[in-house]
């Protein structure tokens, strides 16, 4: 079976490859683990080759070329869902190959680029579901309205990675402390000219697990894009509906896709000027209505 986001009109394949891989997984799993099904890929390395090229978008969409094919044995039949593109062991093998990637590089954007891809290859894999799963192994373009969304911004500024990552750096450690806002208060935290603004629609406690979340998948995102200037951003999360799924998840479940509960917004700019209090600071905010069924203020 055909597994990618876009697939070409047709696909060459080698029969002789299809019996190798069949044999090998009736080999491994139909005998070796008693009967257990189990599929294989083909040409997984072009989609491999793409995913690690830092010119290439990790939202997509997904070329042609990036396509692969499976081979799998069930005892479904046609039910079987499509494991080449719900199975949670196709990111997780993106995930790998960004890790070893990472551990060959001695530093710099290249090797923070291939971190960036192996948490944003693991935390898909948790979205999904082995067998019964629908949700597909690319991360979706346009995630529902009850996801966290990151944007950046050239007018933010452009924050300096170092001084930014010493915000995350105070709260390290400090896994119970809270921080509260609402709609009438703006926190603020910052390192030198590195400063962070978190604001809400409706009065809410946030955990500091949660606050790095957002922090660092807001700086990966936005400060250390290979061959991009750093540029300040916002992260934000409109619900959808009166109840939220992300609601009570445990912090240690806490990722960049539910980092931040509902009606609040994180945003990373740079102050140039000097501080002088955060009342100026807020007096001096132009806000942006980010609207669906309910409205979230951002400041830009």
């Amino acid at each position: 079976e055909a597994a990618g986001q876009y697939l070409p009109k047709s696909m060459v394949i080698i029969p002789n490859d299809i019996r190798k891989l069949a044999l090998s997984i009736t080999r491994r799993c139909v005998s070796g683990l008693g009967g257990v099904g189990g599929f294989a890929t083909l040409g997984f390395r072009g989609l491999v080759a793409y995913t690690m090229n830092p010119l290439s978008d990790l939202i997509g969409p997904y070329p042609t070329s990036a396509a692969f094919v499976t081979i799998a044995i069930t005892h479904r039949g046609t039910e079987l869902l499509s494991p080449g593109q719900y199975d949670p062991s196709i990111p997780l093998a993106l995930a790998n190959s960004a890790q070893i990637q990472s551990q060959l590089l001695a530093g710099g954007r290249a090797k923070e680029f291939c971190r960036n891809n192996m948490r944003i290859w693991k935390a898909q894999a948790e979205l999904m579901k082995r067998s019964t799963g629908t949700t597909p192994w690319w991360p979706n373009i346009n995630p529902p309205m009850d996801e966290m969304t990151y944007e950046c911004d050239v007018n933010l500024g452009s924050p300096i990675d170092a001084e930014c990552s010493r915000i995350e750096m105070d709260g390290s450690g400090s896994l119970s402390r809270t921080l509260e806002t609402g709609p009438e208060e703006i926190r603020f935290l910052y390192s030198n000219t590195c400063f962070v603004a978190i604001s809400a629609a409706i009065p809410v406690t946030i955990s500091w697990v949660q606050i790095q979340a957002a922090l660092e998948t807001l700086r990966n995102f936005c400060l250390t894009r290979p061959f991009q200037p750093a540029q300040g951003g916002r992260a934000y999360h409109i619900p959808q509906g009166l109840m939220n799924k992300r609601v009570g998840k445990r912090q240690s479940q806490v990722t960049g896709l539910n980092a931040l509960p509902p009606h609040v917004n994180l945003t990373l700019f740079q102050q140039i000027e000097a501080w002088i209090d955060q009342a100026a600071e807020i007096d001096s905010c132009t806000w942006k209505e980010v609207t669906s069924r309910r409205t979230v203020k951002v400041c830009v």
